[in-house]
């Protein structure tokens, strides 16, 4: 698909560790952690939403990322300790410049959403967001315009695609799905896309 050396861009968030105090998830004098805080495996989701009431609202309405099946997991994508790695949106990535837009990574910049939803799949006939005749919109957005996945999806959750209600620069992103059909509206970059349908192949 590419045929010249690219590079990854991403910027670190914001670790759970770095807001919050130590004493808040360990217990020095126990020597282990606080059940309050921790599951065994992942955070108790209580102990995030005392704070994260959105993030709480937002998972209410999420069936692909589902806390209460466990398809995700907090720490999944909040690592204690460390902060994770989040890719350049499109309006930063052209505030950089055309060389730096030439060279950049698209997938792997995206790795974290990828890791579970595998870029193959996502860009293959099944995708559930298609024009049929083998044109995933999904490439199209990932890897031909440098879209990321998080300006049109909302990872803590949403309607069935997660999608937003609007885009991360604020636009209005109206959204419907019946049956296999879907479509979406959108303006980006003073650019409108206007409504038209996608093939949701059964998904």
């Amino acid at each position: 698909m590419f045929d010249r050396p690219l590079t990854t861009l991403t910027h670190p968030t914001r670790s759970v560790g770095s807001h919050i105090s130590c004493l808040d998830c360990h217990d020095l004098l126990a020597g282990r952690l606080k059940p309050e805080a921790w599951a065994g495996t992942d955070y108790t989701s209580s102990f995030c939403f005392d704070c994260h009431e959105e993030q709480r609202r937002e998972f209410v309405l999420s069936d692909t990322h589902s806390l209460q099946r466990q398809t995700v997991s907090c720490r999944g994508c909040h690592p204690p300790h460390e902060p994770f790695a989040v890719n350049i949106t499109v309006d930063l990535l052209e505030m950089m410049g055309e060389r730096t837009v030439l060279a950049y990574d698209p997938i792997d910049s995206n790795r974290l959403c990828l890791r579970c939803h595998g870029y193959l799949k996502l860009a293959g006939p099944e995708t559930g967001f298609s024009l049929g005749a083998g044109l995933s919109l999904h490439d199209l957005h990932l890897s031909r315009a440098y879209a990321s996945c998080v300006e049109c999806h909302n990872p803590h959750g949403g309607d069935a695609a997660m999608v937003r209600a609007t885009t991360l620069e604020g636009e209005p992103l109206l959204h419907f799905t019946a049956g296999d059909i879907g479509s979406c509206t959108v303006t980006c970059h003073d650019k409108r896309h206007t409504a038209s349908q996608y093939l949701r192949s059964g998904n």
